[in-house]
């Protein structure tokens, strides 16, 4: 560590070598990976997916970009009640004059702002299902039940790593 230290010429080395590769990753993340993937922050990207696997016509898409949007919209409310539910439940913690009552109270709440945002979920894909045609419709049913089936990263690991 002393001749790190008593070599300047090395010190600005390491610098300079730390200070490059730090822009490349920067680069690497801001310039190749946002290019390859399509943007689905505005939504094009899922309503271009879904337009191009079920085959919708304009009509369709449109009717499909406005349920998406009145969705998103949905959700979001939806959310934040979930996030409060949670932040209330995960509160409980610090309190030292904690009953079971009280736990199982805030956990039915949070129990019943989640399943409000999965009727959410499904009553969408109803509507969505509903603007399809009868073969779109096949191929949507087996799109919803093939992502329901992926489940979330958590579910996966738990399961996948007993």
């Amino acid at each position: 560590m002393k001749t790190l230290i008593n070599n300047p010429r090395l010190l600005v080395f390491l610098v300079f070598f730390l200070l490059v590769s730090n822009i490349g990753v920067l680069t690497y993340f801001t310039i190749f990976k946002s290019s390859a993937r399509p943007s689905t922050r505005n939504g094009n990207g899922v309503v271009e997916h879904i337009k191009k696997k079920l085959e919708l016509s304009d009509t369709q898409t449109e009717a499909y970009t406005k349920l998406l949007q009145e969705f998103r919209d949905s959700m979001k409310l939806q959310g934040d009640a979930v996030r409060k539910a949670k932040l209330g439940f995960y509160t409980l913690i610090s309190n030292p004059n904690l009953t079971d009552s009280l736990v199982e109270k805030q956990g039915q709440q949070l129990s019943t702002e989640q399943s409000k945002m999965d009727l959410l979920m499904f009553h969408h894909f109803q509507k969505v299902r509903g603007i399809c045609n009868e073969q779109q419709q096949l191929k949507y049913d087996s799109m919803v039940v093939n992502m329901m089936n992926r489940g979330s990263r958590f579910s996966r690991s738990r399961s996948g790593g007993n």
